[in-house]
């Protein structure tokens, strides 16, 4: 191996203990670490555009809700998926009126597959517009049922509360 990169100094540190010179290790950073710092450094900007953007008042509650894509289902669980869906947005908007839940589709799913929420209430946001880390800048809490951006919730400090649809 001619040359090693290495997203921090921690990793470059585990490398390190395996033997590697350290003149093979380049430090490149994680350009999705820097999205997310620029996120929590501008956060009251990202806020505001988003806020008006999505039609959220000053006084809602944004609830951002990572869809699972509906593609990796198996087709005899589709009516269970819909179901779980329905009864737990279902379930947080019976908590507090001014809660809006904004549902965010995954990106290789198809937005027509889940009208359906948009009966429900109000107050879902269905979209499928913006990233994980912008929403979260906006929002109270992340309903998620699998996915990396637990971590930027994290990050931003976003309290994260995880859901099974698939019995993984």
């Amino acid at each position: 191996t001619d040359t090693i990169i290495a997203t921090s100094e921690f990793q470059k540190k585990i490398i390190l203990s395996y033997g590697v010179n350290s003149s093979k290790i380049i430090l490149n950073g994680d350009n999705q670490n820097d999205l997310l710092f620029e996120m929590r450094n501008q956060k009251q900007y990202y806020k505001r555009k988003l806020n008006t953007e999505l039609s959220i008042r000053k006084n809602d509650i944004p609830i951002l809700m990572a869809i699972p894509g509906i593609n990796r289902i198996h087709k005899s669980m589709h009516k269970t998926y819909r179901n779980s869906l329905v009864s737990i947005i279902s379930v947080l908007l019976k908590i507090d009126e001014k809660i809006k839940v904004i549902a965010k589709v995954h990106p290789k799913d198809d937005l027509k597959n889940f009208i359906y929420l948009k009966d429900i209430s109000n107050n879902i946001i269905l979209t499928k517009k913006y990233e994980i880390p912008y929403l979260l800048n906006i929002s109270s809490m992340f309903l998620v049922n699998i996915s990396s951006s637990i971590i930027d919730a994290m990050f931003l400090g976003v309290p994260v509360i995880t859901y099974n649809l698939k019995n993984l």
